[in-house]
């Protein structure tokens, strides 16, 4: 028997496996991971969740979720023909980049799981995530579900990265803003294979933390230009666009501002972030590569699991990446 391996504050990735098994008829055994007594040497992306099967161990909740669902095609989780099992993949994509991001900062902060995020942050993965669910509205306005007449890979997915956000962070008034959404939702849930995998009566947030924006405030494609323009207020005098229309001051000063990162990459990690130009990460994923940081470091003082430490800095290196942070050369050993 195959078995999952998970992290808890990450818990809704496997269950995305874990309904999917229950849709497929599969025994699938699931454990908590555990620093002291579990090692991933056997794990070669040292990342969690992972699934330990006969023939190897595979990494990426929609890695595994997609391998257990091709367990059982009979049970047409991807769909009834190729062209959904090709929208079934997009859906997945889109969970993983547009929800499981900005809702992760968002609830993450509330449940302390990272530092609280600046207000920016926060009202930026708010915005990017009503963007996602406006998006979502729209489609299950004209669909039972997210691909097909039945449950599928997506649905599955996305049900289980949603639980958690809808729980801590946005409230009813908030939900109301997508009846279509949550009459899908609800339908869902009501499914005995999702009542088997998540909480037998799953809580809703009465009164959110902060302010989420209105749907109208953010729609598909509006929230992506919004949240960007809500930086540069929080940072003006670091911004560049502004002094644009100015030829004069743009054509002395900014030559210098350019090459000055050329010069100082390896001074400090710091400074990359400072200057902004290199930068590819949003706000979301900046947070998440500070929370990986964090958590680096607090493995280490507390002399963990050396397989928990390694699993924490390639998960930190991978957001690295991601963001364009690029980590100083290290000073060779006399």
């Amino acid at each position: 028997m195959a078995r999952l391996v998970y992290l808890k504050e990450s818990e809704y990735k496997a269950q995305k496996a874990l309904v999917a098994a229950k849709f497929c008829g599969i025994k699938l055994e699931s454990k908590q991971y555990n620093a002291a007594t579990d090692s991933m040497d056997h794990n070669p992306w040292k990342r969690l969740p992972f699934l330990e099967t006969e023939g190897g161990v595979i990494a990426n909740s929609n890695a595994i979720a997609r391998y257990v669902a091709r367990m059982r095609p009979d049970c047409s989780l991807f769909g009834s023909k190729f062209s959904e099992a090709c929208q079934v993949d997009s859906w997945m994509e889109f969970c993983t980049r547009e929800v499981e991001v900005p809702a992760g900062v968002l609830v993450w902060s509330h449940l302390k799981y990272i530092d609280t995020p600046a207000p920016a942050t926060l009202t930026s993965a708010a915005a990017d995530l009503t963007a996602a669910l406006s998006l979502m509205e729209t489609q299950l306005s004209k669909t039972a579900f997210l691909v097909g007449r039945e449950v599928t890979l997506a649905d599955i997915a996305l049900v289980c990265s949603l639980a958690d956000v809808f729980r801590y962070a946005l409230d009813e008034t908030y939900r109301k803003q997508f009846p279509n959404l949550m009459a899908w939702y609800g339908k869902c849930l009501d499914l005995p294979q999702f009542q088997s995998v998540l909480p037998a009566k799953v809580e809703m947030c009465k009164e959110s933390t902060f302010s989420p924006p209105a749907r109208g405030a953010s729609t598909t494609g509006g929230a992506k230009v919004t949240a960007p323009a809500q930086a540069p207020k929080a940072a003006a005098p670091a911004q560049a666009p502004k002094a644009a229309p100015v030829p004069k001051v743009k054509s002395t000063p900014a030559p210098k501002a350019t090459a000055a990162p050329k010069a100082t990459p390896a001074a400090a990690p710091a400074a990359a972030p400072a200057a902004g130009a290199e930068l590819k990460g949003t706000p979301e994923e900046q947070a998440a590569l500070q929370a990986a940081k964090d958590k680096v470091r607090e493995l280490k003082a507390a002399g963990a699991d050396k397989a928990a430490v390694e699993a924490a800095v390639a998960d930190m290196k991978r957001l690295k990446e991601v963001c364009g942070e690029v980590d100083p050369p290290k000073k060779k050993k006399k």
